[in-house]
């Protein structure tokens, strides 16, 4: 019976880590857009752009995966 209680909250410290994961992914991205439109050659920016959406990417599924 105990594992029953520990599988529910894990399952609830992996919907919080992904509430949490959600946000930090969107506000990286709006910042990521926003200074694409300021500055850097295309190649750059597109560089700069996706390894952090990469790693937001990861460090939201991981909880998924774990699970």
């Amino acid at each position: 019976m105990s594992s029953n209680n520990e599988h529910s909250t894990s399952i609830a410290g992996v919907l919080e880590s992904l509430h949490d994961a959600e946000e930090s992914f969107f506000h990286t991205t709006n910042y990521l857009i926003v200074q694409a439109t300021i500055c850097a050659p295309v190649r750059e920016t597109t560089l700069a752009i996706l390894q952090p959406l990469r790693d937001s990417a990861v460090d939201f599924l991981r909880p998924v995966v774990r699970a």
